[in-house]
């Protein structure tokens, strides 16, 4: 009860933010930190921080399906657990 969350969340995952269940509730529960995207603006009222990084779980996720390499953007541990439970096929 006394522990306060955040939701660290991309401005470009944002602008999906209608295709969220319960989107509303989320912000009440969990504040979003939102982390600044090149290209992309979030809504007047959102903390936002500069970029972090250029990287992309989308772009990562389709490297993997392309079985392109990702291990200089992607700790091993976990390209060896997506490798393993057989994700993003």
């Amino acid at each position: 009860p006394n522990t306060s969350f955040r939701l660290l969340i991309g401005a470009d995952v944002l602008e999906e933010r209608e295709q969220w269940k319960r989107f509303d509730e989320l912000m009440v529960l969990s504040p979003p930190i939102i982390v600044g995207r090149e290209g992309y603006s979030p809504p007047a009222g959102y903390v936002v921080s500069p970029p972090l990084i250029q990287l992309s779980s989308n772009k990562i996720r389709e490297q993997l399906k392309s079985k392109k390499s990702v291990w200089d953007s992607v700790p091993h541990n976990v390209v060896e657990y997506v490798r393993t439970h057989r994700l993003y096929r």
